[in-house]
């Protein structure tokens, strides 16, 4: 069962995709969501196969089936801007455009998440992360991380609060292949497990009063 309505797509409005999305990867990306609707493939399979959000390629095929060729064009905003869902930035950032394209521009995954080339820029700016190498994903933090190659550990939400424990990538000088003696994991794990219980005790606890 499909979860967007179903499109019937004429040979004439399949032409009329082609030509609209003809050398613009962003646009083949929107044709591509409304080709797999026509053929009858499901939200998942498309975000799945386009590297998409099950929400972005729904209101995809919706815009075109309220408005044909021209809903698929993005519009301009005004008044305050949408909230941006940062993860699914990332995600679309780190997996990459779908082939043959190697690699994001700005304005091209700007135009294909739907949002302000400014705002993808700030998003990639806080992460970390473009559209053109393979660098690691560094969480904005407050100060700034001076990780080199930040691995997660362990997180820990209670409410609004979030803790996450890091640890630097292992440098050149030693192999990271290599992994540490079974008595240090064994007591690095215990300390883990001691510093979260402690981070929880202290968010339980009230504060000072006035």
């Amino acid at each position: 069962m499909h979860d967007v309505p179903e499109l019937a797509l004429s040979d004439a409005e399949r032409e009329a995709l082609r030509a609209w999305s003809a050398g613009r990867p962003d646009r083949e990306v929107r044709a591509r969501i409304v080709l797999d609707a026509a053929a009858g493939a499901s939200v998942s399979d498309t975000a799945r196969a386009l590297g998409l959000s099950r929400p972005t390629v729904s209101s995809w095929r919706r815009r075109y089936a309220e408005h044909g060729l021209g809903g698929l064009e993005h519009r301009p905003r005004s008044g305050r801007p949408p909230q941006v869902d940062e993860a699914d930035v990332v995600a679309a950032t780190v997996a990459g455009p779908p082939a043959p394209r190697r690699a994001w521009s700005a304005r091209a995954l700007a135009d294909h998440l739907g949002i302000a080339h400014s705002t993808l820029g700030a998003v990639w700016r806080r992460w970390g992360v473009d559209g053109a190498g393979d660098p690691p994903v560094t969480p904005p933090t407050a100060p700034p991380l001076t990780l080199r190659r930040p691995r997660l550990l362990g997180l820990w939400q209670d409410g609004d609060d979030v803790a996450l424990v890091l640890a630097d990538g292992p440098g050149e000088d030693r192999a990271p292949h290599l992994p540490a003696p079974a008595e240090e994991r064994v007591a690095r794990g215990a300390e883990l497990t001691e510093a979260l219980a402690g981070l929880r005790r202290a968010a339980r606890e009230p504060g000072p009063g006035p």
